[in-house]
């Protein structure tokens, strides 16, 4: 998984930190439903019907931490933010 490879998104807000999203990991296009882990707070996020974040549900957090796909993007955004910042 490479952060640097992203995609627009619709503009969105994280529903734990108030970080805005305007880009995703990967080409891929969101849809009703999809996680989404947030790159400032690394909390998860739920694409809601208009595309905007919402909390998720007990039940989609679960399914949520039983998938490989997130667990190693969430290890991936944690081992970016360890790195110090050069300017």
């Amino acid at each position: 998984m490479h952060l640097d490879d992203t995609s627009e998104t619709p503009g969105c807000i994280c529903v734990h930190c108030r970080h805005e999203h305007t880009h995703s990991s990967g080409d891929w296009t969101p849809e009703p439903g999809d996680f989404s882990l947030c790159i400032e707070c690394c909390n998860l996020n739920v694409f809601d019907g208009d595309l905007r974040f919402r909390k998720a549900t007990k039940k989609e957090a679960r399914e949520a931490n039983s998938m490989d796909e997130l667990q190693d993007l969430h290890a991936a955004i944690m081992r970016a933010k360890s790195v110090p910042q050069t300017n």
